[in-house]
């Protein structure tokens, strides 16, 4: 596998610090609760730092808890930055090292681990699952027994998605039911017809990305969290980002609190819903890190450090059309067309009760953006509809220097 050495630090100054200490600052370390981020340039030498944390303030104004972003052009290097809550309940303020359940946007993580197995053959992505399942769950899922690896990475497999309607409802009626996957999948997934025949549609699947991560395992011989560690956390050198067989996962010290406006115009604390996903997920969710390390992770595979060239190209290019802008490769997203204003970009988002998330990679001006909130998505309320505004101002001022 090829290697490559990684700048994993960056300076982190408020506004305050900005105001204090001159901006030609180089080579001094930060220190920001639990890491430490260093670099000569970074935010108070970007000329668009000041127009960055401009937005950021102006969207928690608007209701949002806190907002956290990573953002890396090849002229101006890094910009991170934070700001609102990450405990609205005893008011600690949101700061870059703050954790978030990156939701979906595990997916790509996931299919990365099927990937680097795929180049180390210990399987092939025309193999049909059942040969890695235990054969309750292959005899239970519709599709189980004929679906490939290729089809739940690109959501062709037809298998039906967990996230039914009537999980929602059972979320908040019982939000620590139900206590483990098998649970889950027998009252969710089980007995639920398939939606089309392997390979013959589309239907966004997370049934299918946490039989991903029991393939990872099955192939692996190594549990899916410390598969993870060693196959991206290790190599990156990312030292906070989580998975499932981290210390105390989902209680990680620095994590963000979750909260959701289940009341209008009242946010609610979720974490404990949070953390109960985070529990269930297997794949299809519960990658606990920052917007800076999750930028490194997109930038390191886009840029040919995590896979080989020909395997990058197959991910990339095995697209499946989802839209007329949007289409699905093996495990990330490829936005094209004009509904992204800046170019095409890869990348993928994540959203839940009390968290939502975008990474995007732009191939042709080689920028890496990472956004989390920590305000869900799936109770309509004015807070969900902050999310999208907030994205667009941000590569507003990354491509033009200059608000929508």
């Amino acid at each position: 596998m090829k290697s490559k050495s990684l700048l994993l630090s960056l300076p982190i100054i408020s506004l305050v610090l900005i105001l204090a200490i001159s901006s030609c600052i180089e080579e001094m370390d930060f220190l920001v609760e639990t890491c430490t981020f260093s670099d000569s340039t970074g935010n108070a030498t970007n000329p668009n730092n000041v127009l960055y944390q401009e937005v950021l303030d102006e969207f928690v104004a608007k209701g949002l808890p806190g907002i956290s972003v990573a953002i890396e052009t090849p002229e101006h290097g890094w910009w991170v930055g934070s700001t609102g809550m990450a405990r609205i309940e005893d008011e600690t303020a949101l700061n870059p090292c703050h954790t978030f359940n990156i939701e979906s946007m595990s997916k790509p993580y996931i299919a990365v681990l099927i990937l680097r197995l795929y180049e180390d053959q210990e399987l092939q992505i025309e193999d049909q699952i059942r040969e890695y399942l235990p054969e309750d769950i292959v005899e239970n899922i519709a599709n189980a027994d004929q679906a490939t690896i290729r089809q739940l990475l690109n959501h062709t497999s037809g298998i039906v998605d967990l996230d039914a309607a009537t999980m929602y409802v059972d979320i908040f009626n019982e939000p620590l039911y139900p206590a483990t996957l098998e649970e889950q999948f027998e009252r969710y997934v089980y007995g639920k017809p398939a939606g089309f025949t392997p390979g013959e549609g589309y239907r966004y699947s997370n049934t299918g990305y946490a039989l991903l991560g029991m393939i990872v395992e099955a192939a692996s011989g190594m549990s899916l969290g410390d598969y993870f560690e060693q196959e991206i956390s290790a190599l990156l050198g990312l030292t906070n980002t989580y998975y499932r067989s981290s210390a105390n996962y989902p209680d990680i010290e620095n994590l963000a609190n979750a909260y959701a406006e289940i009341h209008p115009g009242q946010l609610t604390n979720v974490t404990d819903i949070e953390k109960n996903d985070m529990i269930l997920s297997m794949g299809q969710g519960g990658v606990i890190t920052n917007p800076y390390e999750n930028a490194i992770f997109l930038k390191e595979l886009m840029e040919g450090t995590l896979l080989e060239p020909a395997t990058l190209e197959l991910m990339l290019t095995e697209e499946i059309e989802v839209s007329d802008d949007y289409t699905r490769g093996l495990g990330i997203g490829h936005y094209i067309g004009e509904s992204r204003t800046y170019g095409e970009g890869y990348g993928h988002s994540g959203s839940y009760v009390g968290y939502r998330c975008e990474m995007i990679y732009f191939p042709d001006t080689e920028v890496t953006f990472s956004l989390a909130t920590n305000a869900g998505s799936v109770l309509i309320s004015d807070n969900t509809s902050w999310f999208g505004p907030l994205l667009m101002e941000l590569l507003s001022v990354t491509f033009t220097g200059q608000r929508e």
